[in-house]
């Protein structure tokens, strides 16, 4: 579970994202697992566990460069340094809802904008004000 966030394209991953393009053989877990898997990545200070407003849970990476030392001591069974690093700039996946929570989190790790995938096209994302409340 952990080497499929790890490397999820993008560098968000939501649980209804991994379960719609995670590996084949990981997709059937449940969400506490996911939320397990996650949250040992995020002790282990390769990312930050996000809950949103409406209950989704997404885990953001850090920055590659902040993080490799950490990858290539504690993860070097589950990935190498270049494939989180490679995997980290691909564009975020439809499935995943970039939420105010979670963009938050992006710009407080060092993510000043991201690739959003579509259909026809991918775009840069420039981070937008908070909402009003």
């Amino acid at each position: 579970m952990m080497a499929g966030i790890l490397l999820s394209p993008s560098p968000v991953n939501s649980y209804r994202a991994f379960k719609q393009m995670g590996p084949m053989d990981l997709r059937n877990l449940t969400k506490e697992q996911y939320i397990d898997a996650a949250r040992e990545l995020a002790q282990a200070g390769v990312g930050v566990v996000v809950t949103s407003e409406n209950g989704g849970v997404s885990y953001v990476k850090k920055v590659p460069q902040e993080i490799q030392d950490r990858v290539e001591e504690n993860f070097a069974d589950l990935c190498t340094f270049s494939e989180y690093r490679n995997r980290f700039y691909l564009p975020v996946p439809r499935a995943v809802s970039i939420t105010w929570e979670v963009q938050q989190k992006l710009q407080e790790l060092g993510v000043d904008d991201f690739i959003i995938k579509s259909k026809k096209t991918s775009k840069t994302i420039k981070f937008k004000k908070q909402p009003k409340l």
